[in-house]
């Protein structure tokens, strides 16, 4: 996003039109208006300045869209940061409030009062307003992931029962009792003793879990960031310094009232425990009964244990409406075909109509997801007419060289959903679209983004066949391949502190 310049008079102090704003509090506190301060910006087309207690400031080190002014104030000197704020911009907006401001104090819940504060209340409930992290430290988090991550077969709960705001004087009983119900069906990863160096770098673990129990501290904050479901346990220091959840909450309640909610609590555990984790395969229908090659792909789809949600052969919109002469579909059109077949807990893969799929598929996806939110597979093209509907490929097959077309993209459907805005509007069936899920995928995991370059760490390289056939989708004059190059390039700049330069 563009930032707006400002002329400044000789002679006289420079006042910045821009907003800025002021809070003094903790990490939740911050983070609870994150939301509100990326919307002002993209509103107004400039960065907002957040003036900020100093000893809080390093999570503005994951965003991109604020100017942090740390201060040496805490959180009962607002008039003096106040002040200072107003020394440097003339639009400066107080989202600050405690209990003690009196008139200020209006809403049932402090971070409501702040949302108010911003003129945002009425959007509260908008979950499209949501905490975002577009500086993350994929390194630093895929670290900690693989120190303390369980990839096992078992759901993973994230537990913080630790917090500054709002102490539990019965965690420790709370926690024996929750590894007694569920210890045996259930990986536990306390959240308190992972040593991270920014609170942010926590996303990663909470994209991967399946559900996260956490008293009213920042974490309950820092999990509207994601589509990660939680169970809260609220302040009991009275209704007005209790947390109004912006998260997908299953259960919430006071936590001095957790043994009266101890069937709720078993009741949400369960439901984590036995919903099972489905593959849902989107794929575009290709309105050619002829075509031998995607009748024998289709063959070996029925061979796996997946939920097929094809996607047309009729189309809302195509290619043809930027000048190409196909009806070639977009990509987003068929992963969100994907996803209304989808639950949170689910894994949605896309392959191309005339990709061959051969059963090890389904171990190597669940594998791979296992310990990232998306994957990409890599194909092997083989002769044409050389696979045999229903018969295992044979095992020459599996030593061809690898080709550098991604054949295969796999998600996290909770991931996706909650990051859908992520998806560029490609066109399938043209060239650059596999291009940008492979540099995502690796971007995700913290691997090395080399365009095409394979990494089995992060990609699948068996078990995806494709029979040769002429190449048409690569013509440099086509409109398909111009309009995915454009979206390409927006991507490679928007994430050019991960990938390098374009």
């Amino acid at each position: 996003m563009p930032t707006i310049q400002h002329e400044v008079v000789p002679g006289t102090p420079f006042v910045h039109p821009r907003p800025a704003f002021v809070m003094l509090g903790k990490y939740g506190d911050l983070i609870n208006i994150l939301p509100v301060v990326r919307d002002v910006g993209q509103q107004l087309r400039t960065r907002p300045a957040f003036f900020v207690s100093r000893e809080f400031a390093d999570l503005f080190e994951g965003i991109g869209y604020v100017d942090a002014v740390p201060v040496n104030y805490g959180v009962s000197d607002l008039s003096p940061a106040v002040d200072k704020a107003h020394t440097r911009f003339a639009d400066v907006r107080v989202v600050q409030v405690s209990s003690d401001m009196g008139d200020l104090v209006q809403e049932s819940s402090f971070n409501q009062d702040a949302w108010r504060l911003a003129g945002y209340l009425d959007r509260f409930a908008d979950r499209s307003l949501k905490p975002f992290f577009d500086r993350r430290n994929y390194t630093r988090e895929r670290k900690l992931l693989r120190a303390n991550w369980v990839c096992g077969d078992h759901p993973v709960v994230l537990v913080n029962l630790a917090g500054s705001s709002s102490s539990f004087r019965d965690a420790v009983k709370f926690a024996e009792w929750l590894d007694r119900q569920w210890g045996d069906r259930v990986d536990f990863i306390d959240l308190s003793q992972i040593q991270a160096e920014r609170i942010f770098d926590l996303l990663g673990f909470m994209e991967m879990a399946d559900a996260l129990i956490t008293v009213d501290t920042a974490t309950l904050h820092l999990a509207a960031a994601t589509d990660c479901p939680v169970i809260a346990l609220l302040s009991d220091r009275g209704r007005w310094r209790q947390s109004a959840p912006r998260c997908e909450v299953l259960l919430s309640f006071v936590c001095s009232d957790w043994e009266k909610n101890q069937t709720g609590i078993d009741r949400e555990m369960e439901s984590i425990v036995s919903t099972s984790r489905r593959i849902v395969h989107c794929h575009a229908l290709w309105d050619d009964p002829g075509n031998q090659r995607c009748g024998r792909a289709r063959a070996s789809w029925r061979e796996l244990p997946w939920i097929q949600a094809p996607f047309g052969p009729v189309y809302p919109r195509d290619a043809r409406q930027i000048g190409d002469f196909r009806d070639l579909p977009y990509l987003r059109d068929v992963l969100e075909c994907g996803l209304r077949a989808a639950s949170d807990s689910d894994i949605v893969v896309l392959t191309n109509a005339d990709t061959y799929l051969l059963p090890a598929i389904d171990r190597l996806v669940r594998d791979q997801l296992r310990c990232q939110v998306m994957t990409c597979g890599i194909r092997r093209d083989v002769a044409p007419d050389s696979l045999i509907p229903g018969v295992q490929a044979d095992r020459r097959f599996q030593v061809l060289p690898r080709h550098a077309g991604r054949d295969l993209v796999a998600f996290r459907a909770g991931w996706l959903r909650h990051n859908f805005d992520r998806v560029p509007d490609f066109l399938l069936g043209s060239g650059e679209w596999d291009s940008w899920a492979a540099n995502l995928a690796k971007i995700l995991a913290a691997a090395t983004p080399i365009d095409w370059q394979f990494d089995p760490k992060v990609e699948i390289g068996e078990a995806i066949l494709h029979e040769s056939h002429e190449v048409m989708w690569n013509c440099d004059d086509s409109p398909s391949l111009q309009w995915n190059r454009r979206l390409n390039a927006a991507f490679r700049i928007e994430n050019a502190h991960y990938l390098g330069s374009p």
